[in-house]
Parts: C-alpha cells; structure tokens; sequence
C-alpha cells in the first residue's frame, strides 16, 4: 500500500521550488534520509522522509514550483514498517502530513 508526501510550509508561504531530488523511482530510503533540497522565499531546506520505504513516485520535477499542500512524492512501505508504527498489517495511512514547520 502507498503513502504520500505532501509539502507542508508555515503559514504565509503558498509555494517552494524543489532545487534537486536526491533520490529516484526505486530507492530504499529510511526515516530521516534526505530526499529533496527544497527552496521557499525565507529559506533551502532539506526535506527528509518521515519514514522507511521505496520510492514509488516523484510528482514534480527538479526546478518545478510546487503549492503548499500538494503530494510531492509517494511511498510503498513494507509489513515491517506498519507493524513498527503499531498498525494492523495492511492498513497503513494513506497520507502523511510531516509535523515540521519552517
């Protein structure tokens, strides 16, 4: 099953370019990694993933200016995963909203 990355700003901020991608389709990430260098009008930034998984998808590409709120990346996880985060197997959550703020 999927999840979703979607880009969080603080309040004020509407949109952030995404400088670079460090990683692709198929990578194996783990909670913390960086996967992307983000830029808004205050500040670069390093996003890192909230959690362990593949790369499924990267819905914008490097240089794109991206709406706050909007999915930036997807996720699959594994069994393992879901059971470390204290879900019943098969039923992660769709999305996942990180609690960092700029």
């Amino acid at each position: 099953m999927n999840r979703v990355l979607k880009l969080e700003l603080s309040d004020g901020l509407k949109e952030a370019k995404i400088i670079a991608w460090r990683v692709r389709a198929g990578d194996v990430v783990g909670q913390n990694d960086v996967i992307s260098d983000i830029c808004t009008a205050e500040t670069l930034f390093e996003l890192r993933s909230p959690f362990d998984g593949v790369i499924v998808d990267l819905h914008h590409s490097a240089g794109s200016s991206v709406a706050a709120g909007s999915v930036i990346a997807s996720f699959a996880a594994t069994p393992s995963v879901w059971f470390d985060e204290g879900l019943p197997y098969g039923a992660p959550p769709e999305t996942y909203t990180p609690p960092m703020r700029l």
